[in-house]
């Protein structure tokens, strides 16, 4: 069974989660659930599919400051299963 994820960051600018509007669909374990599993625990040990690595060297704006910000810290990039 495949399942859909949001990727959702920490935003370091505001202090808040933004859902960063990129739906997924990863290889990973089917009993996740629709809480914050973060990246660093999903795939610690596994190799990160390489359209989650390019998230850590985008920058995004952040919707409350409108400052740009980008997102390093695994613990801190979040996928949250939709279906």
């Amino acid at each position: 069974m495949s399942f859909s994820y949001r990727v959702h960051v920490f935003c370091d600018e505001c202090g808040v989660h933004h859902d960063l509007d990129f739906p997924i669909s990863a290889g990973i374990d089917a009993t996740l659930d629709r809480r914050l599993n973060d990246l660093y625990d999903l795939y610690e040990g596994r190799e990160v599919p390489a359209d989650l690595i390019v998230l850590q060297s985008n920058h995004f704006e952040c919707p409350t400051t409108g400052k740009p910000f980008t997102q390093k810290n695994t613990r801190q990039v979040f996928l949250i299963r939709t279906a």
